[in-house]
């Protein structure tokens, strides 16, 4: 569908980018009908319809693209239990503002409670999320956290000229660190 609505792709390019991944379309009407409710019904109205309930614990970023010169965001919602999207929005700014209308939409559309959020240090997106869902836990994921730290070793290692092993224990014992602060282990 990506493939179709910005890159211009025939419905029989986009079927045969797909088969790349291995799983085959038994029918180009698929992508068709994916078409026609992408943008009309949201990702969380579907799985609600399908009688999916969520777990309540939800992995939350927002990723931009760039298109014509203008930047646009997609805000997205993932369940940390199986993988489902349940909110996808486009955006033209992450602000505050903007993202808590974002996230008021995705809650309008389901019938079970958020418990916990993980998510990048994005301020706006924790002052939205705040806003939006009441008594919600908020993690922050460890992503950035590891490559900040692989990037201070290096400039380390370049200034003290310790070893190699010196830096990968020191890499070890950081991880292993944010490893126990996670709540799974509190």
């Amino acid at each position: 569908v990506r493939g179709i609505l910005l890159f211009g792709h025939s419905i029989r390019r986009s079927l045969e980018i797909f088969g790349l991944t291995g799983t085959e379309l038994k029918s180009r009407q698929t992508v068709l009908n994916w078409l026609r409710w992408f943008g009309t019904l949201h990702p969380a109205a579907v799985l609600t319809r399908a009688g999916i309930k969520g777990s309540g614990y939800f992995q939350e970023d927002e990723g931009f693209e760039k298109e014509s010169g203008l930047r646009t965001y997609a805000v997205a919602m993932v369940d940390s239990g199986n993988l489902l999207v349940w909110h996808l929005d486009y955006v033209d700014h992450v602000d505050t503002e903007t993202l808590t209308d974002s996230f008021e939409k995705f809650i309008e559309q389901i019938d079970f409670k958020i418990i916990g959020i993980t998510k990048d240090k994005w301020k706006p997106a924790t002052e939205a999320l705040k806003n939006v869902f009441h008594r919600l836990w908020i993690g922050f994921c460890h992503l950035h956290c590891l490559g900040k730290f692989r990037k201070a070793l290096s400039e380390y290692q370049k200034e003290t000229g310790c070893s190699s092993k010196d830096v990968k224990e020191l890499y070890k014992k950081f991880g292993e660190a944010l490893d126990n602060a996670t709540s799974e282990r509190n």
